[in-house]
């Protein structure tokens, strides 16, 4: 496929010059294989979205249907995705409500079994939907795939490879045991694939929740019974740089520790002591954060009052 998509003169490697491992067009059976859609948000990400488009196309999946739902772009997203429009299912440009309401409003065309959103400045591996092919359809419940996730950074050097080892409910919530750690034990998004049916069932994403709305994916799909299943290869790159949305961190940690809260008082099997119990981490972790919050608050403002008060500026 790579020879039928436009060239880009100034880069290589994947997904410029290469691209993934075919397979066949039906599986050994004679039956097709499942089809897995992929939702791109995108809004004014001109610089990553041909990136992350090529990324997605390049997979060379026989049933791949890829949505990208734009929240009416004023930069050049909209000429990248019309030169791609050839390879993509559906796409519109309009004014949305936020990410959240924009993943939303593509699942709702979705038609695949399985499914992802890959944001407009993020990626899909090399060979990361030929390496999930071989997981799909192996059990009789439904199953969310957790991949491992490379970090990048703005011009795509690799910082980390991270795995997660959060299985349970149990574990989601406990931010400071488990998913702030310091072990890099989060659930990459980039790299986890779910039943579109059981996405549905949740209630797909919270529109309200702007800042862990994954997060609370994932514990919405534990309540229902998912069974998380690990794929030991990278699947999916998350850029990490200044001026994006999770770069506040405050903001994120405050919704983290709101939706864990959410997340336990909803679990309907959870006794009163469990929920008890998992409130008291939380609460454990939240006031050692905000403590350190706080340190850090006080103490750039004195650092601030000493520099300016050198240079005859009292705050």
């Amino acid at each position: 496929m790579l020879e039928q998509l436009p060239l880009h003169s100034s880069e290589t490697g994947w997904p410029w010059t290469e691209e993934s491992q075919s397979l066949p067009v039906k599986k050994s059976d004679g039956s097709e294989w499942p089809r897995i859609t992929i939702v791109t948000p995108s809004y004014n990400q001109g610089q990553f979205i041909e990136e992350t488009i090529r990324s997605i196309i390049l997979q060379n999946y026989p049933n791949l249907e890829y949505i990208i739902i734009d929240g009416g772009s004023t930069d050049n997203t909209i000429d990248t995705i019309d030169k791609y429009k050839a390879w993509i299912s559906y796409w519109v440009s309009e004014p949305d409500k936020g990410q959240s309401d924009a993943i939303n409003k593509g699942f709702q065309v979705a038609t695949g079994k399985y499914g992802n959103w890959i944001n407009s400045d993020d990626l899909l591996d090399k060979d990361a939907l030929w390496t999930l092919a071989s997981e799909l359809d192996k059990q009789n419940r439904p199953v969310v795939y957790l991949g491992d996730y490379k970090e990048i950074d703005i011009n795509g050097k690799l910082k980390r490879i991270s795995r997660s080892y959060i299985r349970e409910l149990e574990e989601l919530v406990d931010i400071g045991g488990h998913w702030r750690n310091g072990k890099s034990n989060q659930i990459g998004q980039q790299a986890t694939f779910f039943p579109v049916s059981l996405f549905r069932e949740v209630g797909m994403l919270n529109p309200n929740n702007h800042y862990s709305m994954d997060y609370e994916l994932w514990g919405r799909f534990l309540i229902a019974g998912a069974y998380f299943c690990p794929v030991h290869n990278t699947l999916g790159s998350f850029r990490v740089y200044d001026g994006q949305k999770i770069s506040n961190r405050h903001k994120t940690t405050k919704s983290l520790i709101d939706t864990a809260y959410t997340l336990i008082s909803d679990c309907p099997y959870w006794v009163r002591s469990k929920k008890k119990y998992h409130r008291g981490l939380i609460l454990k972790y939240s006031v050692k954060y905000y403590y350190g919050y706080i340190r850090s608050i006080i103490g750039i403002r004195r650092r601030l009052k000493y520099l300016f008060r050198g240079i005859g500026v009292i705050l």
